[in-house]
């Protein structure tokens, strides 16, 4: 995987990051989708399903950036 990362071109790289942090970000600013799942009343772990979507989202998005620092430490661009 580290070799695989090292020969990635940065541009395809800078690519692929950028459309993971936009369809995030549209996946919680898509209105549809969040207006569709607050009308559910259902609760998971003590909160309602609209929480749990947000949280949800922030995790992802908390995971994509770790694995950009973690593609720029191996790549040495830190």
């Amino acid at each position: 995987m580290k070799g695989f990362v090292r020969r990635a071109n940065r541009r395809s790289i800078k690519l692929i990051f950028s459309i993971m942090f936009v369809l995030l970000y549209l996946v919680v600013l898509l209105p549809p989708v969040y207006i569709g799942i607050s009308h559910i009343h259902v609760f998971i772990g003590g909160l309602p399903l609209t929480v749990v979507y947000m949280i949800g989202d922030a995790l992802l998005v908390t995971l994509v950036i770790w694995a950009l620092w973690w593609v720029e430490k191996i790549r040495q661009e830190l």
